[in-house]
Formats: C-alpha cells, sequence, structure tokens
C-alpha cells in the first residue's frame, strides 16, 4: 500500500500540504521581535554622537500564541493526510478487487470462447461428413458468436476497470495482484478504531483549535509591544 500512496497525486498534494505546514509551525514559534540600532550625531557647539538599542518585549504571549496555532494546524493538516490515505486506500482496494475480477472473468470467456471455437469446428466437420443438419449447424455458429460477443464486453469492462485503478494509484507499471483464494476475515475478527482516532474527528477537533489559537493571535496582535532602550 506504501508504493500505492507513493504514486497517488492525492496523497503527493496532501504530504506537500503537510510538509508546508510544518515549516509555518517552525517559523510561527520563532521570535519576531528584533532589536534595533539607532545612531545619532550633531555638529554644533557641542559635537554629540549617540547610540540606542531597542529591544521589543513580548509580554502579551504573542509568540506563545502563534506557536498554538501553528501547532493545531499541524495537527489538522497530519489529521488531513491521514484522512487522504485512509480514503486513497479503500478506493483502490475496491477499484483493485473489481478489476482482479474482471480480469478473471475475462480469463474464463477466453476458455469459454476457446470451447465454442471447437465446438464450431467440430459442427463443421460432421456437417460435411453428414451426422448433422444444417441448421444444428447453424445453431453451433450462433453460440460462437454470441460467445464473442460477451468476450468482447468482458474485455471491455476489464479495460474500464483497470483505468479506474490507474486513475486511483496513478503507477502504470503496476502489476495487478490476484484474488485471495479464501474467504475474507469474519466481522467480528476486525477490531474497529476507537472513536477518538477517527481521522474525521481528529481533524475537526484540529480545526476548531486552530481557529480558536486564531482568535488568540488576532487578540495578542492589538496589544502595543513594551520596549527596552538603552
Amino acid at each position: 500500500m506504501r508504493r500505492i500512496w507513493q504514486a497517488s497525486p492525492e496523497v503527493q498534494v496532501a504530504r506537500a500540504d503537510l510538509d508546508a505546514t510544518q515549516a509555518r509551525a517552525r517559523a510561527a514559534a520563532q521570535p519576531l521581535n528584533n532589536p534595533s540600532l539607532s545612531l545619532d550625531a550633531e555638529n554644533a557647539d557641542v559635537n554629540r554622537r549617540t547610540a540606542g538599542l531597542s529591544l521589543p518585549l513580548d509580554l502579551s504571549g504573542k509568540r506563545r500564541a502563534r506557536a498554538s496555532q501553528g501547532e493545531a494546524d499541524l495537527l489538522a493538516a497530519e489529521a488531513t493526510y491521514n484522512l487522504v490515505r485512509r480514503d486513497v486506500a479503500a478506493r483502490w482496494l475496491k477499484a483493485w478487487s473489481t478489476a482482479a475480477l474482471a480480469a478473471r472473468q475475462s480469463e474464463l470467456g477466453q476458455r469459454r470462447l476457446a470451447l465454442m471455437q471447437r465446438f464450431d469446428d467440430l459442427a463443421a466437420q460432421r456437417l460435411k461428413v453428414g451426422d448433422i443438419s444444417s441448421p444444428e449447424r447453424d445453431l453451433a455458429g450462433l453460440a460462437l458468436g454470441e460467445a464473442q460477443v460477451q468476450q468482447a464486453t468482458l474485455a471491455s469492462n476489464e479495460a474500464a476497470a483497470r483505468a479506474a485503478l490507474l486513475a486511483i494509484s496513478g503507477d502504470q507499471g503496476a502489476t495487478l495482484p490476484s484474488l485471495p483464494k479464501g474467504l475474507s476475515p469474519a466481522a467480528d475478527s476486525v477490531t474497529p478504531l476507537p472513536v477518538d482516532e477517527l481521522p474525521e474527528l481528529r481533524q475537526s477537533r484540529a480545526q476548531q483549535a486552530s481557529a480558536e489559537a486564531g482568535v488568540q493571535v488576532a487578540r495578542r496582535a492589538r496589544i502595543p509591544d513594551a520596549h527596552r532602550s538603552a
């Protein structure tokens, strides 16, 4: 499944968004209040040269608020990334089973077509020696034609299923795995994921935390910084 995720355009976009959010979160945690240096000169009766250093002090917690918002945004991006991976995996599994089943049906159809072709050849030979009548020979030809039409339909279904699978994975060189021979595990043997760990719930909570942190950032931004000068 990792190979499918690596080849999926949707997962790649979500991964890029996650990396960008991580970078923004690191930047938000950095101090933005840089010290400033001022130089002044006055030429008069008494020449004066003065230098001043000013350092803004973040007493209102602006940096802490920005860091909290960055962390919340990062959690939301991680939840979105996991949600995209889960959805891609679910869609791929469904498309894979459909494509594998279509391939198996097409294979069986080829066998049936070969048998119908052999039956048609035998009917033609028996007609020559007088073992069957012309209507019976025509029935064999009709059966062969019906098998050919059905095989064309199966081949079309297989091509459509493979195209749908390719649209999800984006990997043209992937070999289609075969269907398992055994039955799928029973439903009672599968442990459900706890509700608190569902990607949708974690995403919603992270987005709520991000919105609340954004409110705190806006409130802190209205408070002027204190300055320490020397």
